[in-house]
C-alpha cells in the first residue's frame, strides 16, 4: 500500500495518495498534501484523524495507557483548534481535565 501511495503522489493523484495514507493510519502525512485537493478535502481529513484520535483516546484509558492517552489528548486538542473546532477542544479538555 506504501508503494502505491507514492505511486499516487508521483501522478499527481492527491485525493488518492490522502486517501490510502488514512488507510494505512499515517494521517498526518495526509493532512500536510490534502490542501493540493481542496480545503474542504483537507477538513475531511482533518475530522478523520480527530474521529481516530478520539477511537484511540477511549482505547487507551481502558487500557490504562496513561502516556499514551496524554499524548493522543494533546493531538485532539491542537487538531481541534488548527480545524476551528474550538467547543470540541473545550469539551475534550473539560471531559478529561
Amino acid at each position: 500500500m506504501q508503494e502505491s501511495a507514492k505511486l499516487m503522489l508521483k501522478a499527481g493523484n492527491f485525493q488518492e495518495y490522502c486517501n490510502i495514507m488514512m488507510s494505512l493510519d499515517r494521517y498526518e502525512e495526509a493532512i500536510a498534501v490534502a490542501p493540493k485537493v481542496s480545503l474542504r478535502f483537507w477538513q475531511k481529513c482533518v475530522d478523520s484523524y480527530r474521529a481516530n484520535l478520539v477511537q484511540d483516546l477511549e482505547e487507551s484509558q481502558n487500557l490504562s495507557m496513561q502516556v499514551k492517552a496524554r499524548d493522543t489528548l494533546n493531538e485532539l486538542v491542537d487538531f481541534s483548534i488548527v480545524s476551528g473546532n474550538y467547543e470540541d477542544a473545550a469539551d475534550v479538555l473539560h471531559k478529561h481535565g
